[in-house]
């Protein structure tokens, strides 16, 4: 019995404040995140990245990293302008982990976009987001927002589209706002609803008021009239 009590009184000892501490973890950035891992037809969050993957790439320069969009079916790139316009060397890989040199040929300071025209062979195989025809996200629709964490890998992060902000409102220009936080390495990636469907280009330096602790993205619409030159 007298054991028993020892027991008892070591435990509370043990857990009296400033008797015995661990160091506290510090909790992700977002803990929504998730890592392409699993194969498919086994995971929605994987099945959307494998969906989206062959209209992906990373774009990659010195110091840094990006996610870019295939809007062409010759290899035209969109990414945010501000991550690249700076660069002298700009390289893309591509789903097959092919690098290919890139170039900006066009940039919108408004809404932070840049085209990027890349350098591949003759013969290379592109294919395109669809930008047309997709109806914009409502209020409470889940959407994913895909990236490139370094460190990380590809990844998906479930998100809910909280408002909507027309240009004036949040800035110069207009916005999807979503309800969690996104890294860096989502920076220029898709916003996609449920089905997959591109509705959105992920933004960093562009944020609505009180979006602090959000994720912004440039409606799809918009990103087809910068690609048409309106």
């Amino acid at each position: 019995m007298r054991s028993h009590h020892w027991t008892i009184l070591l435990a509370l000892i043990l857990l009296a404040p400033g008797c015995f501490t661990l160091d506290r973890i510090k909790p992700a950035v977002n803990l929504e995140i998730h890592v392409v891992e699993h194969e498919k037809k086994t995971c929605h969050l994987c099945d959307l990245f494998y969906q989206a993957r062959a209209g992906l790439v990373r774009v990659l320069f010195p110091g840094g990293q990006a996610v870019g969009i295939v809007v062409s079916d010759t290899g035209d790139i969109v990414t945010h302008a501000h991550r690249v316009v700076a660069v002298e060397k700009i390289y893309v890989e591509t789903h097959d982990q092919l690098h290919h040199p890139a170039t900006v040929v066009r940039q919108d300071p408004r809404l932070d976009l840049a085209l990027l025209r890349v350098s591949a062979p003759k013969g290379a195989v592109w294919t395109p987001m669809l930008l047309k025809g997709i109806q914009p996200p409502r209020n409470g629709d889940h959407v994913y927002a895909i990236g490139h964490p370094p460190g990380l890998g590809w990844s998906v992060t479930p998100l809910m589209v909280s408002t909507h902000c027309k240009a004036g409102e949040a800035g110069i220009a207009a916005l999807i706002q979503t309800d969690v936080a996104l890294s860096p390495g989502d920076t220029g990636g898709p916003l996609l609803d449920r089905l997959g469907r591109l509705v959105g280009v992920i933004a960093s330096d562009l944020v609505a008021p009180g979006s602090e602790n959000a994720a912004c993205a440039i409606p799809v619409a918009d990103v087809a009239a910068f690609l048409s030159g309106k």
